[in-house]
């Protein structure tokens, strides 16, 4: 299918339904972790996989964003302002991401929790997809946000250094690569079994499922993409797969499913999600995925994920256990966490990037500028 035809061009403007798929993929964390409130007959039905699931889709939503903004800003200036870069992902993650941590800190100083220093210093240092052994489930979490922090490390260096073509190949290698390595790993070393599917060389693939779509997306050949990844029966059969089918086979089947094809699996079904409801934002599903209830939901899905785990661990001390009311303090933890703090520094962020480029370019104060690679609402990790 042509480039042009029908398919929106990824560029520095908003991307439909970026928003909605996360407010899709934080319910499906939420819904796993809410597994311990619920009746025992449901509680058992491979629910808990739909955490997994609901993370592989900020993965590839992230992989997709980061590298479309990167490729954007390389084919206007032909460079890549790395500084700017790391600035935007320092601002967009780190305060709340570390206001998260502090609380924690302190509210285990006042006995209502255990908080061991090996379990801040692996959070605070974004390695916790490497740590083994006892761990507290109230930051086990933020391995996530490891993963996709050591990725931000490596990629936006080689988005600038690499062209397309060659890219794509390692974009291809890492994704044969990556099953193999969790097989290798399961075999070789049993003491990181229980680590296979959070550590980052053997979940990168995930993250690069995103950066193969934008590549395709953006590409400048006549064949961009494959034009059955923009049917509708396509995007539906990859909904009842992730949905029904995966949560089934990762019940029955565990590991012997996950590693060698299961992840690799939900990466493709996830890509074909992705692909119809960016490209299809008119149609009955694209827009409840862009309406603003649940756009307000994916804005806020960064800070609902920071916080959910504390406020749905049935054994928590002096917090109410009463569910659904977990889930309004976490909506009202986040909604305070954004507002409060995630917003005004990005709004500073911008400002100040303004003038700096206003300066630099000799335009006159008050004059709009528009940085290359802002895309989606600066929104790049929600």
């Amino acid at each position: 299918m042509s480039a042009s035809n029908g398919i929106p061009r990824v560029a520095s403007s908003r991307i439909p339904s970026l928003d909605g798929l996360r407010a899709v993929s934080i319910g499906l964390v939420i819904l796993a972790h809410s597994v311990e409130f619920l009746p025992p007959h449901l509680a058992g039905r491979g629910l808990a996989a739909y955490g997994s699931i609901g993370v592989s889709i900020f993965f590839v939503i992230s992989g997709f964003l980061i590298t479309s903004i990167l490729l954007d800003e390389k084919s206007s200036h032909n460079r890549i302002d790395i500084r700017n870069f790391y600035i935007r992902r320092i601002v967009r993650i780190m305060p709340a991401y570390y206001c998260f941590l502090a609380i924690m800190i302190l509210l285990s100083a006042c006995g209502l929790f255990v908080l061991t220093s090996r379990d801040i210093i692996a959070s605070l240092l974004f390695v916790r997809d490497y740590k083994t052994g006892a761990q507290s489930y109230l930051l086990g979490h933020t391995w996530s946000l490891s993963v996709e922090e050591q990725f931000y490390l490596f990629w936006p260096v080689t988005v600038w250094l690499f062209g397309r073509t060659a890219l794509l190949r390692l974009c291809i290698a890492v994704i044969v690569i990556c099953p193999v390595l969790r097989v290798l790993t399961y075999v070789a070393i049993p003491d990181l079994r229980d680590a296979i599917d959070t550590m980052f060389h053997t979940r990168a693939d995930t993250l690069i499922f995103g950066c193969v779509l934008a590549l395709l997306w953006r590409s400048e050949r006549t064949v961009a993409l494959p034009g059955w990844l923009l049917k509708a029966p396509t995007a539906a059969a990859a909904c009842v797969f992730l949905l029904v089918v995966s949560p089934y086979l990762r019940l029955r089947f565990g590991g012997a499913y996950i590693f060698p094809v299961g992840l690799s699996a939900e990466g493709l079904a996830i890509v074909s999600v992705i692909c119809w409801a960016v490209a299809r934002p008119t149609t009955l599903t694209g827009r409840l995925l862009n309406s603003r209830p649940v756009v307000a939901i994916g804005v806020l899905s960064y800070s609902i994920y920071l916080w959910q785990q504390i406020f749905l661990v049935p054994d928590m001390v002096g917090l109410p256990k009463f569910y659904p009311l977990n889930l309004g303090l976490v909506i009202v933890a986040a909604a305070t966490s954004y507002y409060a703090l995630e917003k005004p520094l990005i709004g500073l962020r911008q400002r100040l990037h303004r003038r700096s480029v206003a300066s630099r370019q000799g335009i006159a104060p008050g004059r709009d500028v528009t940085s290359p690679g802002q895309g989606a609402r600066v929104s790049e990790a929600g």
